[in-house]
């Protein structure tokens, strides 16, 4: 494979650690590590952008990790930023849609944003509580019907499929659908206390659920999903470390998007190099070239690889 800079197609920027949920399964909300709950630097994030070369194609821009992205105080300003600058295709965030009203999204899509991914794993209280813990579910749904009046084709919708709210993918799928909803991402939870997914996606109860939802809603939605039916032996598919350049909040070069905490992995900084220079270090170029060989450690029991 080859490992040129230049191959990267999107650039995955985390501007904010900050959260207004603790979600439970969440490594932010377990863990306490340096580049919790902090900005990105307006700076760095300029500095980020203004090195990027799009000679080629234009690149999709992410600009979210784990945390809310629209709690960065500046992010109108780092979003009009990105957008000026011509490189990007499409800029997107994942959000859970509370810590901004919805005409700031609407704003958003003004200014720059292509579309927002939402996460909605259940409007049920009593599942909240044991999943996203601090969503306010008929707030979510207030806002989500505003957005979709005018923006219906710039939102989809991710759901975190787990024990506790698998059930309930059948009346969500119902909801989408009667909101306009054109995509719903079905993912697999990963409990961060064991960073272990193989029991939820090996759960037959958990994949037919999901497997039937497609079949049955086939015609009114479009169901993307990254767990249901995976043959065990399709292995060596992720491409994270080879396609998209991910970057933390302090400025770390990260492998993937499970991965934030500089600390357990990270390939430089960007603050006193070239975003390509760590894009090409001996580092990152070594672990992509064993990457198929050999399963890394921090990729074991990762749905993606």
């Amino acid at each position: 494979m080859n490992l040129n800079a230049s191959d990267f197609g999107t650039i995955h920027i985390e501007v904010c650690s900050k959260c207004n949920l603790a979600c439970v399964h969440c490594y932010r909300t377990i863990n306490e590590y340096e580049s919790k709950n902090k900005y990105i630097e307006i700076d760095l994030f300029k500095k980020i952008i203004d090195e990027i070369d799009c000679i080629k194609s234009k690149k999709v821009l992410q600009m979210h990790g784990i945390g809310e992205p629209t709690m960065h105080p500046s992010f109108f300003e780092l979003l009009d930023y990105a957008n000026k600058s011509k490189k990007f295709s499409c800029i997107f965030i994942t959000t859970n849609l509370l810590a901004a009203a919805p005409e700031r999204y609407e704003l958003f899509f003004e200014n720059g944003l292509t579309f927002i991914n939402v996460s909605v794993d259940s409007l049920s209280l009593n599942t909240i509580n044991k999943t996203r813990k601090g969503t306010d579910p008929e707030k979510m749904l207030v806002n989500i019907e505003r957005i979709t009046q005018n923006f219906h084709n710039r939102i989809q919708i991710t759901s975190v499929v787990g024990f506790d709210n698998f059930k309930e993918l059948d009346n969500l799928a119902k909801l989408f659908i009667d909101l306009k909803i054109k995509t719903w991402v079905i993912q697999p939870l990963i409990d961060w206390e064991s960073f272990d997914g193989s029991k939820i996606r090996n759960n037959l109860n958990v994949l037919n659920s999901i497997k039937k939802l497609k079949e049955k809603y086939k015609d009114n939605i479009n169901i993307l999903t990254e767990l249901a039916g995976k043959d065990e032996q399709q292995h060596n598919k992720c491409k994270m470390p080879f396609d998209i350049l991910h970057i933390n909040v302090q400025g770390f070069v990260m492998p993937c998007c499970m991965y934030w905490d500089h600390n357990q992995i990270n390939f430089g900084n960007v603050a006193d190099k070239s975003i390509y220079a760590a894009w090409n270090s001996e580092d990152f170029s070594k672990f992509r070239s064993r990457f198929y060989e050999e399963q890394p450690n921090i990729c074991l029991n990762c749905e993606a690889y």
